[in-house]
């Protein structure tokens, strides 16, 4: 797929039963192939292959997952909970995945799943939600995440982070200024041994070219803006500069030269959103595209208390473990077990996901 390309280059294409002789043990993928009418489910994992038509048809997943983000939105936890538990039992529980053997599910949707919040999928029995039962971790081709799951992590040392930026206002009068943007880059870049930060007027397309090739991981937080040449497409804004208008589109994003193998962190507002999630329409493909191993990037608007939450917890724990789905978890767990009624709103959490080319 697209949102992938540049960091496939030798991947080739695998069967079900290839992809299952690479899994590593405790991962399972499920592959949710829909056709106009109904939703088939494959489920991969270690030497086995197990296919299953999921039990509604395509049009009732769709009306489903339209009024979970709308009780999403609009912070409406009973009815977050409700739909929740009815997409668990038609999505999940079908699949009777053993929970004493598999600890990350790996997801591989198309429409009309792709933007689902697969992480507020609650199982009525044990109250858990799906987060809470699995590290997830969304991924494009299941053939590319098979053949690059193995390789050997890194240590992420070298971060890079952009924050409130001196966006021109005649781009968008409407923004505010993001000083907790600012703030969360600054606090980020205090968890890691060598640090660089891009903050108002230094926060420019070129600054950030010129730094990313040595950095494990880039965070970044500023707002989103439709394009001007296609209105569902986003841009980010950045600093003006003498040679950059001062917004990035995904295909500058995608050009970026990105050490091979880094974390990317996007979170402004709707970063994972396009008619096509997780490739190059969006912030997840397009960062995959530049050599980003794993992306961070949101399914709605973030609140700024929940960003930076999470963020922290998210670095902390990615300096610990290495890996970003498990720092993905543990910080989503840590908001939804939070004494702040704020950070336990599924609207909080929820939102967050991982996109990578192998975890």
């Amino acid at each position: 797929m697209d949102g992938v390309t540049a960091a496939t280059d030798a991947v080739e294409p695998l069967t079900a039963e290839q992809i299952s002789k690479r899994l590593a043990p405790g991962t399972v993928m499920i592959v949710f192939t829909a056709s106009p009418r109904y939703i088939l489910a494959t489920l991969v994992e270690k030497d086995s292959v197990v296919m299953c038509r999921l039990p509604q048809g395509t049009g009732i997943f769709l009306d489903r997952k339209r009024k979970v983000r709308t009780a999403i939105e609009k912070d409406r936890l009973p009815e977050i909970q409700s739909i929740a538990e009815e997409l668990y039992e038609s999505l999940i529980a079908p699949l009777r995945i053993d929970r004493t053997r598999i600890q990350r599910l790996v997801v591989v949707a198309d429409q009309p799943l792709q933007d689902l919040p697969f992480a507020v999928l609650r199982d009525r029995k044990s109250g858990q939600y799906l987060i809470e039962q699995f590290e997830l971790i969304r991924v494009a081709s299941a053939s590319v995440y098979a053949q690059t799951q193995a390789a050997v992590l890194a240590p992420l040392d070298a971060v890079l982070t952009i924050g409130d930026p001196a966006f021109d206002r005649n781009v968008c009068p409407s923004c505010p200024a993001l000083p907790a943007a600012r703030n969360e880059a600054l606090a980020v870049a205090r968890q890691y041994p060598r640090s660089r930060t891009l903050v108002g007027s230094d926060a420019t397309f070129d600054r950030i070219a010129a730094s990313v090739q040595t950095a494990d991981v880039i965070h970044i937080g500023t707002h989103t803006v439709p394009s001007i040449e296609e209105r569902q497409v986003l841009n980010l804004l950045l600093a003006p500069s003498a040679r950059h208008a001062g917004t990035c589109s995904v295909g500058e994003a995608a050009g970026l030269p990105l050490k091979k193998g880094s974390t990317v962190v996007v979170s402004g507002c709707q970063t994972a959103i396009s008619r096509e999630p997780g490739t190059l329409r969006d912030f997840a493909g397009a960062f995959l595209a530049a050599g980003a191993r794993n992306v961070v990037a949101t399914l709605w608007d973030v609140e700024d208390d929940s960003s930076r939450t999470f963020a922290v917890v998210f670095h902390r724990s990615l300096r610990r473990c290495g890996t970003a789905v498990t720092a993905a978890r543990e910080a989503q767990i840590s908001m939804l077990r939070s004494s702040d009624a704020r950070l336990r709103s599924p609207r909080a959490w929820s939102g967050f996901q991982v996109f990578s080319v192998g975890s």
